[in-house]
Order: C-alpha cells, then structure tokens, then sequence
C-alpha cells in the first residue's frame, strides 16, 4: 500500500472515529455528529423587577434566530439588550436549554 493510500484510510478513519466517540458521549459534544442538530433552541427569558416580581419576556423580541450553543459573551449581550428595552428590571434570568438551572445576571 503506497504512503498516499495509507493517509487517506487514516484520514477517514480520524473523520469517522471522533464523531462516532463523540455520540456516545453526554449531548452536545464538540465535533459530534449532534453538534448542531442534538437540541432544539430553547432559551427561554425572565425579567426580575425591581419589585422583586418576574415577568415573562420572549427571546424573539431581541433574536433572529435562536441556537442552543451559546456563550458568556453572547449572553451578556442578550442581558444588556433586554435590560435596555426593560428599564424597569434589575436583573435578567435565562434558561439555555430545557432542564438546565435558571442563570440570572444583573442589569447594572
């Protein structure tokens, strides 16, 4: 077998392996076949008010489209934007995917 044949096996063995690994790992794992596709967009937003009250508020209002992946900076931003169209709430509480633990964030 010449050196370029025994790459290319090796090179779709690797292609193959890592996504099959990842599949038998907790969802959603980096470089899985379920990366994208594993979890529906669920974020689901609530407003505290500065009476202590919270209040319902729709993710659509601020995003376009909703991922189930997303980050400390992208949640900032997403707080920052709900805080500045709500200026009567003092903090922002977010679950990012159904049957996670509610992540609240203060306005200021």
């Amino acid at each position: 077998m010449s050196l370029m044949k025994k790459f290319l096996a090796l090179f779709f063995l690797i292609q193959l392996a890592v996504p099959a690994y990842q599949l038998t790992q907790p969802r959603v794992q980096r470089f899985g076949w379920q990366m994208y596709s594993g979890l529906a967009p669920s974020l689901e937003m609530m407003l505290v008010l500065e009476d202590g009250t919270q209040a319902s508020f729709s993710a659509g209002e601020l995003l376009a489209e909703r991922r189930s992946e997303m980050n400390e900076r992208e949640r900032r931003i997403i707080v920052r934007a709900a805080c500045d169209a709500n200026p009567q709430a003092v903090a922002v509480s977010m679950i990012l995917r159904k049957g996670s633990e509610p992540k609240a964030t203060p306005c200021r």
